[in-house]
């Protein structure tokens, strides 16, 4: 009874702090699931070491990542997507050649470190972090929009191409890089290819009614259907040797594109996602060791904001190199700006190194990807502004510029600063009547204009002077 307790209370302190944290980023007009990053750093082993490990919650993570998968798959339009296949693709593509040969010609000053890490360390750098961007995008209601929908068309290539790249770390990790993993990785991409016209075939001749008459309207049923969808097809994709995540993101497709109730299988479904993908941002917070950044703090921050700039550089090379206008090329850039949750795969295979080099590459690894999906949301609101700016060419002063940047974040600020301000104005200019009033000069100093003139004349004055 007693550990039951225990178990109740951990629930209840990680789920208060949850809220509480995710109450604040709200109210700063950013992402609630910062706010689950932050209980995650604040409950972790570095701070109040509340949450002693990272296993406790592993598995919901887990879970986290394949139910969100699953819905996205499920908002992806194929007929919209096709429609701008190339863009996207070509995009991801250079993005990892990017990346490798970036990381490639770095790991030339560094003899120590193997070719899977490099390989591994490139991927990681060219992905962006699905989860946090189309929350971000939600947030500021750009789903929609033509800027939006392309940045959600890369990061869904980018998750396309997230099986070959994850079956290359394997096998490279463990030294068996051959014919047979060459062939995998071929298989995952025509099976997907292939997966992709089938539901596009299969939704045209809309074979797929039956499921509403099926289901009914019994909402539980379609609760049912899309969870055991989401798990039997990650299940099958890590049976025959792929990534799970891979498998619930060709389920949600599927069921997205090939169903009329696509809605109610979202509608249905998404708060438990919800409630995992909590879960799994709070493993991420978990993984941050905050002495290890105090420590190398200087390090950190200049190869976060190095990472930051020169991602955002590259993606505006490629999306340019593809004509698109550069004020939607960077705001797309800036958006894709930070490092996504795949680098954390990397963890698992440093885990085994004992080298000494490979536990500081891992966790500046691990604090680089956490503090850059914790000012994403923040270099994004901004970058928002900018784009704004730009287009009306609005940039005539710099109260037009900070407002429009910064917006309601510090109205908090501005408000009483403006009263403080306003009073002090009042008080000085009430001052300066007062010792004015007994100078004769005044009515004099009126022969240049009529600005003073309109003034209130001394006492014992008859009235304005005229006469010019």
């Amino acid at each position: 009874m007693l550990d039951e307790f225990s178990v109740i209370s951990q629930i209840a302190v990680v789920v208060s702090v949850a809220l509480v944290s995710g109450l604040l980023l709200v109210r700063l007009k950013q992402p609630d699931i910062l706010g689950y990053l932050l209980t995650g750093v604040i409950l972790g082993p570095s701070c109040c070491a509340y949450i002693a490990s990272r296993e406790s919650v592993e598995i919901f993570a887990q879970l986290g990542v394949l139910m969100l998968l699953f819905v996205i798959g499920m908002d992806l339009n194929i007929k919209t997507f096709k429609k701008n296949l190339a863009t996207p693709i070509f995009c991801v593509l250079t993005q990892i050649a990017a990346g490798l040969i970036i990381m490639i010609l770095v790991s030339l000053f560094l003899p120590a470190w193997p070719l899977y890490f490099t390989i591994s360390i490139g991927f990681a750098v060219a992905l962006s972090s699905t989860a946090v961007v189309m929350n971000t995008l939600e947030q500021f209601d750009l789903t929609q929009s033509k800027m939006g929908a392309l940045t959600v068309s890369i990061l869904i290539a980018q998750d396309i191409m997230l099986a070959p790249m994850i079956l290359v770390i394997k096998a490279m990790t463990n030294n068996s890089f051959n014919g047979q993993l060459i062939a995998k990785v071929v298989i995952a991409v025509a099976f997907t290819a292939l997966f992709l016209i089938w539901i596009d075939h299969a939704a045209k001749s809309q074979k797929f009614k039956y499921i509403r008459t099926l289901l009914g309207k019994n909402k539980d049923l379609y609760m049912l259907t899309s969870l055991s969808l989401c798990f039997v097809a990650a299940a099958l994709a890590e049976g025959i040797g792929l990534e799970a995540s891979y498998g619930a993101f060709l389920a949600g497709l599927a069921l997205g594109n090939l169903s009329e109730t696509q809605d109610l299988f979202i509608e249905t479904v998404r708060p438990i996602q919800k409630v995992l993908l909590l879960i799994f941002f709070l493993s991420i917070g978990l993984l941050l060791d905050v002495s290890f950044v105090w420590q190398h703090l200087g390090t950190v921050a200049f190869l976060l904001i190095l990472v930051t700039i020169v991602k955002t550089l590259i993606n505006i090379v490629i999306l340019r190199a593809l004509k698109i206008k550069l004020v939607q090329a960077s705001f797309i850039s800036v958006a894709l700006a930070q490092l996504g949750e795949f680098t954390f795969v990397l963890t698992k295979s440093l885990e085994k190194q004992a080298n000494e080099s490979f536990v500081f590459a891992e966790k500046c690894l691990v604090a680089l990807t956490v503090l850059s999906l914790i000012l994403s949301p923040i270099w994004f609101h901004i970058a928002q502004r900018l784009s704004g700016i730009l287009e009306k060419r609005q940039m005539n002063s710099p109260k037009v510029l900070s407002t429009y940047i910064f917006g309601n974040m510090v109205d908090s600020v501005k408000s009483p600063l403006e009263f403080v301000g306003k009073k002090c104005f009042c008080f000085c200019r009430k001052k300066k009547k007062e010792s004015d009033l007994p100078a004769p000069t005044v009515v004099k100093s009126s022969t240049k204009g009529k600005e003073p003139v309109e003034k209130v004349p001394p006492k014992g004055e008859g009235g304005p002077d005229k006469e010019e």
